[in-house]
């Protein structure tokens, strides 16, 4: 499915509440990684966007075309799919990083909650009997 990403995941449907986006981690990938300053969270690559911090010459317009859609309830965008090792992980983005990080820079004009795709890594059956 995504390199680094288990394919043995059980998949759940989910409400992300808005003020959890920014604990939301983007993929390991060299782009997110500088946006981010190395630390892989929305609420990182966020405040550079809004500092106006360019990666890889690649501008940010995307960024806050996307939110202006938000901000203007144009955004029937596709699902957002996150994944874990398990419940107490820290979720990542697998897709929609852009869509994801808009409706963390459109604040509080954005949804209050979302339905996510949420993939958690199944657990193994171990046997209990020798």
């Amino acid at each position: 499915m995504f390199e680094g990403v288990s394919t043995n995941l059980s998949w759940y449907e989910a409400q992300l509440p808005h003020n959890e986006i920014g604990d939301l981690r983007y993929v390991d990938y060299s782009y997110w990684n500088e946006l981010t300053d190395g630390t892989h969270l929305v609420k990182d690559g966020v405040r550079n966007i809004q500092k106006g911090k360019v990666v890889f010459d690649v501008p940010n317009d995307r960024f806050l075309t996307f939110a202006e859609a938000v901000r203007n309830d144009r955004h029937d965008f596709e699902p957002i799919n996150l994944w874990s090792q398990n419940i107490d992980s820290p979720l990542e983005i697998l897709e929609s990083h852009l869509r994801k990080s808009a409706f963390a820079i459109a604040g509080d004009t954005a949804p209050a909650a979302f339905k996510v795709p949420v993939g958690l890594v199944k657990l193994p059956l171990i046997s209990l009997t020798q």
